[in-house]
């Protein structure tokens, strides 16, 4: 069988509080994928073939010829970048699955390989930005780059199922990128508990090793545009442990994610569900920008720490009558230079100190409610209501000069409220049917403030 995804063209223009339209980036692409999958039954067991091909292009730049300037309450002139990117990707993945046999309990073995060659090529031209009151950044374009890789990796996993009350899955995964020169091993284990047979109560654990592929794009540093008096470092892996191996050189990047979770569900009646479940993500190895006096150094020392504890219960009081209630406590710290944000598509203008804080879209408290209640006994009528309350935010203040004036991520928007519904109806015509829908969003008119003025110099 073979599948192919539609070709498709975007058009975006991006803005924000502090960018008229003629200030923003225009961006245009377009993104091809096709696939060939084969399946076959052999040697007690099924074999899955799949090939895979993927090309994306992207192309940003400005709206005009105009300087760009930045002062305190608002940017002026045009946009100062443009950039091009051409990636394809090929894949081929090979996965077997064992027919289930019993060893001490009931075993599901999956064991597979995959291959991927990968390119990517591009340009970053910019121009001079002026900042008054500092002095001007000015740029030395450096040319086109044209980056190649090749990946493998192998992997197996059990699912055993020791009990009916008791299973356990358990893996090892195998990754070596050429680029990266780095061999990676990756284990990962989950348990499933319940106290009874009828599980009404189930406990999980899980910890696993994850890592990320370097993105092509990191290696196109050297040709990314030189400020003046800078230099450009493309920096070592920190340490990773004795789970990756190969040679030390510059580029030998190794991101990687230690992930533990443990969540606890209880079914107390057909009518209402409990869930409870803790997660703490420690993420090491992320590549990020970090400016000296006269270098700009691509790092792999990026650290980063998730948790969050969350409470989700479900309520269900007939058929195709729910409601949901969700809360979550969220911890979200690591450091603020991502290189996504400098060597993306859309780079931003000013680089500013690494700093490890709060990151930007961390919300401490989040409340949820959401789902559907049929009106009447034909069900043709439905009511979906959705209740938001969370933390606001976290944005930092900058200076005249673009820069930091505190501590960043220090302050937070206004909490955010919404009430939004949705009312539908069904309607049937022979053998057609048809859902005819009203919906309304922020029915209580709370402020939401999605942008700030938070430049100190801006008097406004």
């Amino acid at each position: 069988t073979a599948t192919t995804e539609i070709y498709t063209l975007s058009l975006t223009r991006r803005s924000s509080d502090l960018n008229a339209l003629p200030q923003t980036p225009s961006w245009r692409g377009h993104e091809y994928r096709g696939s060939l999958n084969d399946k076959w039954t052999v040697a007690n067991g099924l074999l899955e073939s799949t090939l895979a091909y993927a090309e994306t292009r992207g192309r940003t730049g400005p709206q005009g010829d105009r300087p760009f300037v930045m002062t305190p309450t608002a940017n002026e002139g045009n946009y100062f970048a443009r950039t091009e990117r051409l990636g394809n990707r090929a894949q081929w993945t090979e996965t077997f699955t064992l027919s289930p046999f019993n060893a001490r309990g009931a075993h599901h073995v999956k064991a597979g390989s995959i291959v991927v060659r990968s390119n990517v090529g591009g340009e970053y031209l910019f121009r001079d930005i002026l900042i008054p009151g500092a002095t001007p950044l000015r740029f030395t374009n450096r040319g086109p780059y044209a980056v190649n890789d090749w990946e493998a990796g192998l992997f197996a996993q059990d699912h055993w199922v020791l009990s009916p009350t008791l299973s356990l899955d358990y893996g090892l995964r195998s990754d070596w990128q050429k680029v990266s020169a780095a061999t990676r091993l990756a284990p990962r284990a989950a348990l499933s508990w319940s106290p009874r047979v009828d599980p009404a109560t189930v406990v999980r654990l899980g910890y696993g090793w994850f890592y990320d592929r370097v993105p092509l794009s990191a290696y196109g540093f050297d040709h990314w545009p030189l400020r003046d008096g800078f230099a450009h470092i493309l920096g070592q892996r920190s340490s990773a442990g004795p789970l990756v191996f190969g040679r030390s050189r510059p580029g030998n990047f190794v991101p990687r994610t230690q992930t533990a979770s443990l969540a606890v569900e209880r079914r107390f009646s057909p009518f209402f569900h409990l869930r409870a479940g803790y997660q703490d993500s420690r993420s090491h190895g992320l590549l990020i920008l970090q400016p000296a006096a006269n270098t700009v150094t691509l790092s792999g020392a990026g650290q980063a720490r998730y948790r969050q504890f969350e409470l989700l219960s479900r309520f269900r009081f007939r058929l195709n009558q729910e409601l949901m209630l969700s809360y979550v406590r969220a911890f979200n710290r690591g450091n603020l230079n991502d290189f996504t944000e400098f060597l993306g598509d859309f780079p931003a203008p000013v680089l500013r100190p690494d700093f490890r804080a709060e990151m930007n879209g961390n919300i401490p408290h989040r409340l949820l409610l959401w789902g559907e209640i049929p009106f009447t006994r034909k069900q043709n009528w439905r009511f979906a209501p959705v209740v938001e309350y969370r933390t606001g935010y976290p944005w930092s203040p900058i200076d005249a000069t673009q820069q930091y004036a505190g501590p960043p991520n220090s302050l937070r928007y206004p909490n955010f409220f919404s009430l939004d519904f949705r009312l539908a109806r069904d309607l049937q015509w022979k053998d057609r049917r048809f859902r005819v829908s009203f919906a309304m969003f922020n029915v209580t008119n709370h402020w939401n403030p999605d942008t700030v003025r938070w430049n100190t110099a801006d008097r406004l």
